[in-house]
């Protein structure tokens, strides 16, 4: 297939796994479509425009640094990151995926008001938005509350019943066509090479006709007891592929945005 010439991955330099950013540029070599490394100034809070893009370019940007460090309204990056921060949030799921998502007893509250009460039971808690502001995971009454006093009153927090996950699943979505799927994570424990239930893919499927907050996108997916539930979506040039197969991913997005016209 040949791609649009003016396609173009702005792939993240200093990512921690080189083996695979090696492997997607000779991914990318092989679909003959030009790529260029980027390296991150970690310090940065607003990276600047990259030199030498042309306006012509259809640019993908890859990597997980890129999302906290630019400016979404700008239209490069919002078009390249294929990422919306109004829309890869918990409270957007749950308004569209309701029953099949994972924490279907969820709520949102901002810190100010949780500070006011006095948390009584053990909870799963975690940021709404796709941000870094606190780590998700299960806090007990005293964890929570010397949580709330670290953060800024305007911080959106999820608040959920803690449930035992049994297995984690990653679904790749792209044009709505699910191109691959990993699990990765069983018990607990990092797990590649569990086989992927069918259950998951039906999952993926029923949630993207409902609603999809990008064309191309990430499901994560988790089983607990008899029932398979939506963890959250994640954007696709920010996330690992575990086992998924990256030809498929690589070759799904090139088709998705560089299809030659």
């Amino acid at each position: 297939m040949m791609y649009d010439p003016n396609l173009l991955w702005l792939i993240q330099k200093n990512q921690e796994d080189r083996r695979a950013i090696l492997e997607l540029q000779d991914i990318l070599d092989e679909l003959g479509v030009r790529w260029i490394e980027f390296d991150i100034d970690f310090k940065s809070r607003l990276l600047p425009l990259p030199v030498g893009i042309k306006a012509e370019d259809i640019v993908i940007c890859h990597g997980p640094s890129f999302i906290p460090r630019v400016d979404h309204s700008e239209p490069f990056w919002r078009v390249g990151c294929i990422f919306d921060p109004f829309l890869f949030r918990w409270s957007e799921f749950q308004r569209h995926w309701t029953d099949l998502m994972l924490s279907s007893d969820g709520t949102l509250a901002t810190v100010r008001p949780l500070r006011t009460r006095s948390p009584v039971k053990t909870v799963l808690v975690r940021p709404d938005a796709d941000s870094k502001k606190f780590d998700g995971g299960i806090r007990s009454p005293e964890e929570l509350t010397n949580l709330l006093m670290t953060l800024p009153d305007d911080i959106g927090i999820v608040s959920a019943s803690p449930l035992e996950i049994e297995a984690e699943y990653r679904v790749f979505i792209i044009g709505s066509e699910v191109v691959a799927a990993s699990q990765y994570r069983k018990n607990g424990s990092a797990a590649l090479d569990g086989f992927i239930p069918n259950q998951v893919i039906d999952l993926a499927i029923e949630a993207d006709t409902r609603w999809r907050p990008k064309e191309a996108y990430v499901l994560d997916i988790a089983k607990s007891g008899s029932r398979y539930g939506i963890i959250e979506a994640n954007c696709i040039t920010a996330a690992r592929y575990y086992n998924g197969n990256p030809r498929a991913i690589v070759t799904g997005l090139c088709r998705l945005y560089g299809s030659k016209r």
